[in-house]
Formats: structure tokens, C-alpha cells, sequence
């Protein structure tokens, strides 16, 4: 079994990571806003 991710899946994943980064800091951010942004 390949454990090496290909360059395909490496870009997927890194797209995944930077939308739910990006998602998590807009959580935060409006936590402590208390208000919603959508």
C-alpha cells in the first residue's frame, strides 16, 4: 500500500486545511465580536 500521498491528494488536503483554518479563525473572531458574519 502507497503511504506517500500524491501530489493530487497533497493538494486537496492542503486546501481542506487552509478553509478550515480560515473557518476556525472566522469562529473566533466573531465569538469575540459577538456578532454574526456570514
Amino acid at each position: 500500500m502507497e503511504t506517500d500521498l500524491n501530489s493530487q491528494d497533497r493538494k486537496d488536503l492542503d486546501k481542506f486545511i487552509k478553509f478550515f483554518a480560515l473557518k476556525t479563525v472566522q469562529v473566533i473572531v466573531q465569538a469575540r465580536l459577538g456578532e454574526k458574519i456570514c
